[in-house]
């Protein structure tokens, strides 16, 4: 039998960082630093992903 309580809090939190993680690796081909590296880097760059990225 299981008798401790589930922290849900812990299950959003992971959540929240999974979805972070997306949005930061989309922004790393908008980013200055993979332009050589990515083959689909796009060449115009957008502040926010800069920010974001760095």
């Amino acid at each position: 039998m299981h008798t401790q309580s589930r922290f849900h809090y812990i299950d959003n939190l992971r959540c929240i960082a999974l979805l972070l993680g997306i949005a930061f690796h989309a922004a790393l081909a908008y980013g200055p630093y993979f332009r050589n590296v990515w083959f689909t880097a796009d060449t115009t760059n957008h502040v926010l992903f800069n920010y974001f990225a760095n």
